[in-house]
């Protein structure tokens, strides 16, 4: 198993969120001070199915990560970050 994208690159800007609402997705809307986002932004999330979820030996990947890019441009971007997750967002400024 190979690690989570955001291990694998040096990047110039990243950013963990943290979701503990039991259903609700929070919208987020990221803004630069300085610089433009410069091509896709790697997200790597943390998640199952539930708050109180955890690996074991009969379930060992009940939580597991998902690994996307994301398209962002320009200063700012607006985001869905999934209910209970962690995620991670890796990208290049410029």
């Amino acid at each position: 198993m190979s690690p989570p994208l955001w291990m694998r690159h040096v990047s110039n800007w990243w950013s963990m969120w943290s979701t503990r609402a039991k259903k609700e997705a929070a919208e987020t809307t990221i803004d630069l001070n300085s610089g433009e986002f410069a091509g896709n932004i790697q997200k790597s999330t943390v998640d199952g199915p539930d708050l109180k979820a955890e690996n074991t030996a009969e379930k060992p990947y009940l939580i597991g990560i998902e690994e996307t890019l994301i398209k962002a441009s320009g200063k700012s971007f607006t985001h869905t970050f999934q209910p209970h997750s962690v995620t991670t967002l890796v990208c290049s400024i410029r």
